[in-house]
């Protein structure tokens, strides 16, 4: 598995990993605003021989830790195909690592982010 930053070229199987992942169109909507925003969003696939099976987003947020605003990565959407969710991504390897992005950038932390359909799947 590598993860690798999203190109132009990987929209549409984003949205179907999106898509697939939550049961609907919400999560993949999601990207496609945030992608479309004057954001300076990170954004990242999982791609296995080839197919992308996994995508996240770090996208700018201000969180309110007195006595100031600071500058935050919000994750998410997160989103893994159905068919390789609960399994181990370790064999994976980066060749463009989140961490090393945000620690060039100076962004303090990364906190998760949701919505209350989020965390599960409809049934």
């Amino acid at each position: 598995m590598i993860i690798r930053p999203e190109t132009p070229d990987d929209a549409a199987a984003i949205r179907s990993v999106e898509r697939d992942a939550f049961g609907q169109d919400v999560a993949a909507d999601l990207v496609e605003a945030l992608r479309d925003a004057p954001l300076d969003t990170l954004s990242f696939v999982a791609e296995l021989d080839g197919t992308v099976v996994g995508h996240v987003m770090l996208t700018p947020s201000l969180l309110d830790a007195p006595p100031r605003l600071v500058t935050v990565l919000a994750l998410g959407p997160l989103a893994v195909a159905p068919e390789h969710q609960k399994r181990p991504a370790s064999a994976g390897r980066s060749s463009h690592t989140p961490s090393g992005r945000r620690r060039s950038r100076g962004t303090p932390t990364c906190s998760p982010s949701t919505w209350p359909s989020a965390s599960r799947r409809p049934e």
